[in-house]
């Protein structure tokens, strides 16, 4: 005699395996519209500047859109309800950093200026997961939600 198995949540036909995938999908936009805002405000800033300046132009527009897009997404994160926080976290730090080379690419196949420090790129990761890690921090210790 065989074990009847459960059937997995579903939203109207489609089944819903891993509901914490929505997350991964956002970072992945958010990396194309993080490289579109790097091309297009890059530009600006880098023709603004003097030659020898322009790529540091281009690493600062960058890092400065990659500090917003981390405290966004982690502000977003800790007050979007859900279940299972860590797991969200996971889920989303791992976008996040698909996001940033998402948006390295969009970046420069937009015309963007090439970075000299290649590390800027991995800004939105970090500051997201500084801020994710304080509020579940806050969350441990506070004990509530």
């Amino acid at each position: 005699m065989s074990v009847p198995q459960a059937a997995p949540a579903t939203r109207g036909r489609v089944a819903v395996a891993f509901p914490e995938g929505w997350l991964l999908v956002a970072c992945l936009a958010g990396g194309l519209a993080l490289g579109a805002l790097w091309a297009l405000v890059g530009s600006v800033v880098v023709d603004a500047t003097d030659t020898q300046e322009q790529a540091a132009a281009s690493d600062g527009v960058l890092a400065l859109l990659g500090t917003a897009f981390g405290l966004v997404s982690g502000l977003l994160l800790a007050v979007l309800p859900g279940r299972r926080p860590v797991l969200r976290a996971g889920v989303s730090l791992v976008g996040s950093v698909g996001g940033a080379f998402v948006a390295l690419a969009t970046g420069l196949l937009l015309g963007a200026a090439p970075l000299l420090a290649d590390g800027i790129v991995l800004v939105w990761p970090i500051v997201f997961g500084i801020v994710t890690s304080l509020r579940l921090l806050v969350v441990h210790f506070l004990g509530r939600e």
